[in-house]
């Protein structure tokens, strides 16, 4: 009995997981000068890209939004597009009083790469999607920021301030199983109940 009820529960939790996986995108871009790997790029179009779960883009104070288990990928104008190995996260705050702010940092060191602002921002509720919106680029940890990629290391050296920059967020809902996919996962699993069941009455 102890067997089948595990087996019910362990079917549960992959049924759930299935339905309720959303995926949610950040983009953003920035201007900047630095290095990537052996090569150096001035007044450079940045774009950073970071995909995870939208369950994952928890608010720690009212409005202001964070994510830091996400998968990365950068791409500098000129250079081309890598992966990221050090941990990134992604924010936005939505904080009543100040104006919108967003961007990225380098996760579990306080260090910002960028942080933009653009009233468009203000309004969000970590449940809808936007493209990405233009905003000003107000601040970066210079030079100290720097992390990990496939291409090397990502240095920024300097910054263009009150540049063009933009964020957007993505959130793409988990394809729904279709009724025969249903159907097929509740037969196998009902079958193997009844195998465990058959065994334990062998015994």
């Amino acid at each position: 009995m102890r067997m089948i009820r595990i087996l019910v529960f362990i079917a549960s939790i992959s049924l759930a997981s299935v339905m309720h996986a959303d995926t949610i995108t950040f983009t953003n871009t920035f201007v900047a000068s630095g290095t990537l790997g052996a090569s150096s790029f001035s007044n450079a179009l940045v774009t950073l890209v970071g995909t995870g779960d939208a369950a994952d883009f928890l608010t720690s104070l009212p409005n202001f939004y964070r994510d830091t288990a996400v998968s990365t990928t950068i791409t500098v104008a000129g250079l081309g597009s890598g992966s990221v190995i050090t941990p990134l996260g992604f924010f936005l705050d939505a904080r009543p009083g100040i104006t919108g702010k967003a961007g990225a940092t380098v996760a579990g060191t306080g260090f910002q790469i960028d942080v933009m602002e653009a009233t468009a921002f203000q309004s969000y509720d970590s449940h809808s999607s936007f493209a990405p919106v233009p905003a000003l680029l107000t601040f970066s940890w210079v030079g100290q920021n720097q992390f990990n990629t496939s291409l090397g290391a990502f240095i920024i050296s300097d910054v263009t301030y009150h540049s063009a920059a933009s964020f957007g967020v993505q959130i793409t809902p988990s394809p729904v199983p279709e009724p025969s996919s249903l159907l097929l996962m509740g037969s196998g699993t009902v079958a193997l109940l009844g195998m465990v069941k058959r065994r334990f009455r062998s015994l």
